[in-house]
C-alpha cells in the first residue's frame, strides 16, 4: 500500500511539473536572459513551445528582438508560431521643429541636452566611440563624439576627435568636421537631397587618421508599426529606446542599428 501510495504521489508530482508546460519554460527563459518582456495573457502552450524553439536558448537573439522588435527571432515567432511575442514597433512622426539648424561644428557640439520627445524624428542625436592605430613605433588613439541634427530645412553632422599619441612620442590634438544637406519632410519620412562630406585628417608622424562625417543622399521612410520596413523600401528610420535607429531588411528578417541617442528636440 505504501509503495502504491508513493508511486501515486510521484505520478501526481510529475503531472504537476508537466502541467506547468511550455509557458512556464518560456517565462523561465525570459528570466534567465534578464530581458524586460511580458508574455501575452492569451498565449497558448503550443505557442510558447514554438517560441522556445525559435529562441533556441540564445539570449543574444532574445535581447535583440526585445530591443529592436525587427529581428530574425521576432519574424520566426510571427511566421511559425502565429503570434507577436515582442513589443509593438513604435510609431513616430517628424514632429514640430522649434530649433534652428546648426551651421558649424562648434555650434552643433555646444548645443545643450534637454528632455527630448521619443516619438518624433526632429532633434539632435549623439554617439561616442574610440579607435586606435599603430604606425612603426607610434600608437595613436582617438576618442570621438559625433552629433546628428535633423530640422525642417536640413540635416547636419558634426564630429569632434581627440587624437592622443601615447607611444613613441607625445602629441594631443582636437579636430572637428561638419557637413550638412537640405532635406524634404514628407508624410512618410524624409528625403535627404544632397551628398555631403567633411574630413580633417591627423597626419603628424606619418599617420593618415581621419576625423570625418558623411551624409548620403537618399530616402528615410518611417518604420511602420505593422511591418517595420515598408514593403517598397529596404530600410526605415525610427526612434527606439531613445535612439535614432536605422532598420534594414536582410533576407527574411530585419536588423536595427543605433545611430545615436536623442539628447534634444
Amino acid at each position: 500500500m505504501t509503495s502504491r501510495l508513493a508511486l501515486l504521489l510521484l505520478a501526481l508530482s510529475a503531472g504537476c511539473a508537466a502541467s506547468a508546460g511550455s509557458i512556464a519554460e518560456l517565462q523561465d527563459e525570459i528570466e534567465r536572459c534578464e530581458v524586460d518582456l511580458d508574455l501575452p495573457e492569451d498565449i497558448t502552450e503550443e505557442q510558447a513551445k514554438c517560441a522556445l524553439s525559435c529562441i533556441e536558448g540564445d539570449c543574444y537573439n532574445l535581447e535583440e528582438a526585445v530591443e529592436f522588435a525587427e529581428s530574425y527571432l521576432s519574424d520566426c515567432v510571427k511566421a511559425e508560431c502565429d503570434f507577436d511575442l515582442f513589443p509593438d514597433r513604435p510609431e513616430i512622426s517628424f514632429g514640430e521643429d522649434e530649433g534652428t539648424l546648426s551651421t558649424t561644428a562648434e555650434e552643433l557640439l555646444a548645443k545643450p541636452s534637454g528632455n527630448p520627445n521619443p516619438k518624433t524624428l526632429v532633434g539632435i542625436y549623439e554617439a561616442t566611440g574610440s579607435g586606435s592605430e599603430t604606425l612603426d613605433v607610434y600608437f595613436l588613439s582617438n576618442d570621438y563624439r559625433v552629433r546628428n541634427e535633423i530640422r525642417d530645412d536640413g540635416i547636419a553632422m558634426a564630429i569632434e576627435c581627440n587624437f592622443q599619441l601615447e607611444v613613441g612620442a607625445t602629441d594631443s590634438r582636437t579636430y572637428v568636421a561638419f557637413a550638412w544637406s537640405p532635406i524634404e519632410v514628407l508624410d512618410w519620412g524624409i528625403r535627404i537631397l544632397e551628398n555631403a562630406t567633411a574630413d580633417t585628417p591627423y597626419t603628424a608622424y606619418g599617420f593618415n587618421a581621419h576625423c570625418a562625417v558623411e551624409i548620403a543622399a537618399g530616402e528615410w521612410p518611417f518604420c511602420t508599426k505593422e511591418k517595420g520596413v515598408p514593403d517598397d523600401a529596404m530600410t526605415c528610420v525610427t526612434v527606439r529606446n531613445g535612439e535614432l535607429t536605422m532598420v534594414t531588411r536582410q533576407d527574411q528578417f530585419q536588423q536595427g542599428t543605433s545611430q545615436g541617442k536623442k539628447i534634444a528636440d
